[in-house]
């Protein structure tokens, strides 16, 4: 996606926003898994987590589409 929508001067730019963001929020997701372990059991906040995962896959797969009719053009 960064080849796809950013320009080749703000590449840099764009690369330092998405590993800020990455590894600001993971610390909170670790906090909220642990939390939610605590509170659910360590097996129901696993079970969540991969419905959690299984969701976002299934809405990627719907947008596979319209993904491919904006990469298409350029590769």
């Amino acid at each position: 996606m960064q080849l796809i929508l950013v320009e080749e001067d703000k590449r840099g730019r764009v690369t330092s926003i998405f590993m800020t963001t990455f590894l600001g929020i993971l610390p909170f997701g670790n906090l909220f898994f642990g939390g939610l372990a605590n509170y659910i059991g360590v097996a129901n906040a696993l079970l969540f987590g991969g419905v959690c995962c299984i969701l976002g896959a299934y809405f990627f797969a719907k947008q596979l589409s319209s993904i491919r009719k904006v990469v298409n053009p350029i590769y």
